[in-house]
């Protein structure tokens, strides 16, 4: 039972989407100072993907530098030959609105969101396939999604970007332990024995409840005869 509460405590945080989403325009209207230091909710939907040479970039998971394919392996310049090599996405998207579009950075995480998966798990062997994007992120083009977005750290006054940080999941993406209540925490034996003891004088009561009913003229004839 412990085990079984203590999985409930440390379930993975799931950002909320509390906020009245903000259109597009009004977000692309905002100053500079306006934008510093906020994150604000839109609802949008990706009508392209936007990448230059590969939608997911290839890391060491030691010193994080960028990794190159030699062969079957992949080779990182300070730690040579990778067994495991760690992928993150690398795609830019295009969100739209009802009125407006705009070009956004879609970070690593908001694309796992997105995709429900890791970009070590959709990448292959297939270096050719980098050029083109999966099929589950094509699939969901035009989808309407909550996201939270913010203004990127090398945004410049008269040239300002987003980022978008997490996207909505559907829900029925939704992990079941996310919308299950955690079980009943157990009661102690006092608290169980009182509530037998009050269950019994409910039974109690239901039994007499379903009595049939006497008519009194009836009962006091049977105790006339009784006494005669």
């Amino acid at each position: 039972m412990k085990l079984l509460m203590d999985s409930y405590n440390t379930l993975p945080e799931v950002p909320v989407f509390l906020d009245p989403p903000i259109q597009l325009s009004k977000i692309l209207d905002k100053s500079h100072s306006d934008l510093s230091d906020r994150t604000l909710t839109t609802k949008a939907c990706i009508i392209e993907y936007i990448f230059s040479d590969s939608w997911y970039h290839v890391q060491c998971p030691k010193c994080k530098n960028t990794t190159f394919k030699q062969g079957k392996n992949w080779f990182c310049p300070s730690d040579g030959i990778l067994e495991s090599p760690c992928s993150t996405f690398k795609l830019n998207a295009v969100i739209k609105d009802e009125s407006h579009s705009m070009t956004v950075v879609l970070s690593d995480n908001a694309t796992q969101e997105l995709l429900g998966t890791t970009a070590d798990n959709l990448r292959s062997d297939n270096t050719d396939d980098r050029k083109e994007v999966p099929p589950i992120a094509i699939s969901l083009l035009g989808t309407p999604r909550k996201m939270k977005i913010r203004m990127t750290n090398t945004s410049k006054d008269n040239n300002i970007r987003f980022i978008v940080t997490n996207i909505e999941k559907m829900p029925s993406e939704v992990p079941p332990s996310m919308t299950t209540p955690p079980p009943d925490r157990p009661t102690s034996s006092k608290n169980t024995n009182e509530e037998s003891a009050q269950n019994y004088q409910q039974s109690k009561q239901n039994v007499r409840r379903s009595l049939p009913f006497e008519n009194p003229v009836t009962t006091k004839r049977k105790a006339a005869r009784k006494m005669e």
